[in-house]
C-alpha cells in the first residue's frame, strides 16, 4: 500500500471528506487529493501534523509498518500532555511532582516561589539602576 493509499485509508477511517481532512490539517482539498493518488508527497511537516492530529503512528503512515494508531494515553496526565503537545520531559517532571507526598509538594512550590521572588527582585533592581543611569544622561 502506498503513502497515498494510507492517507486515504486514514481519512476514511475517520469518515471524513477530503475537504474535512484538509481542514483538520490546514491544507486544501485538492492537495489532499494529490496525496491520495500519489501525485505529490506530503512534506515531513505535513506528515507530522497528520500523525499528531489523528494519533497515527508515523512509521505506519510513512512505511506501512506497525499499527495504524498510537496507543491511547493510560491516564489523565498523559492525555492532557498529549493534547497540549507538551514534551516528555515536562511529563516526567509533573508525574514526579504528583508522586511526592503533600509536604514535599509544598516544599517544591515554596522553593519555586523563592526563586521567582529572587528573580523579580533582581530584575527590579536592574530596572531601577538602568532608569537612574538614563536620568543622569
Amino acid at each position: 500500500m502506498s503513502l497515498g493509499e494510507r492517507i486515504r485509508k486514514l481519512r476514511r477511517e475517520f469518515d471524513l471528506t477530503q475537504q474535512e481532512f484538509a481542514d483538520r490539517i490546514g491544507s486544501k482539498r485538492n492537495t489532499v487529493a494529490t496525496y491520495e493518488i500519489d501525485r505529490s508527497i506530503p512534506s515531513s511537516a505535513i506528515i507530522s501534523l497528520i500523525c499528531r492530529e489523528f494519533n497515527v503512528s508515523e512509521d505506519w503512515l510513512r512505511n506501512g509498518e506497525g499499527d495504524m494508531f498510537l496507543p491511547k494515553p493510560t491516564n489523565e496526565l498523559e492525555a492532557l500532555l498529549e493534547k497540549r503537545q507538551i514534551p516528555k520531559g515536562a511529563y516526567i517532571l509533573l508525574e514526579s511532582y504528583l508522586n511526592l507526598k503533600p509536604f514535599e509538594q509544598d516544599a517544591v512550590l515554596n522553593y519555586i516561589k523563592a526563586v521567582a521572588d529572587t528573580i523579580n527582585k533582581t530584575e527590579s533592581s536592574n530596572s531601577e539602576l538602568l532608569q537612574k543611569t538614563a536620568e543622569r544622561m
